[in-house]
């Protein structure tokens, strides 16, 4: 009996964004993935944080152009945090939103899933995505439209809070 990609692999939950995308990256991960879907007869449904990836994004024909998308919209909101020079406040910002962006990447609403969507037209399975600053301003739209203005705050405030914490840490220092 072949083990399965969990047996194989680590579970998506139980690493960092950053080790999930290095795998998906995997080319041996990525065969893995389309034997187990040869095998099944079909797509993988296997979901991400208990929901089904293919209620959403049905339009996608495997599992691996599901994760290849979701990498360029991590890649994407990572960008835009960058840019906002949040110095020692970063990681939380990013650690807060990842979390948030998975969230709302189920249920984006059809205007954002069409404009995703169009980003990864075409592509092939293989290395991610070229972040063009066009691909990138598109995602820095749909992350404004999609992200609520609760999760922006709830962003800014997992910031604040590291910066906070570095700040108390010189008092003692």
């Amino acid at each position: 009996m072949t083990p399965s990609l969990n047996q194989t692999y680590p579970i998506p939950g139980e690493m960092s964004a950053e080790e999930w995308q290095r795998l998906t990256q995997d080319p041996a991960w990525q065969a893995a993935v389309d034997e187990a879907e040869q095998a099944a007869g079909g797509v993988l449904a296997n979901g991400f944080q208990k929901r089904g990836w293919m209620k959403t994004w049905p339009e996608l024909p495997t599992y691996s152009h599901y994760m290849q998308m979701r990498s360029l919209v991590l890649r994407g909101f990572d960008a835009i945090l960058r840019e906002g020079n949040l110095g020692v406040g970063y990681q939380a910002a990013s650690d807060c939103g990842k979390t948030l962006v998975y969230e709302r990447f189920f249920e984006p609403g059809e205007a954002a899933k069409v404009r995703l969507l169009a980003l990864v037209e075409g592509e092939l399975l293989g290395p991610p995505p070229e972040m063009t600053p066009e691909r990138l301003a598109v995602l820095r739209s749909v992350l404004q439209g999609v992200l609520t203005a609760e999760d922006w705050g709830a962003i800014a405030q997992a910031a604040a809070q590291q910066v906070q914490q570095q700040v108390l840490e010189l008092r003692v220092a």
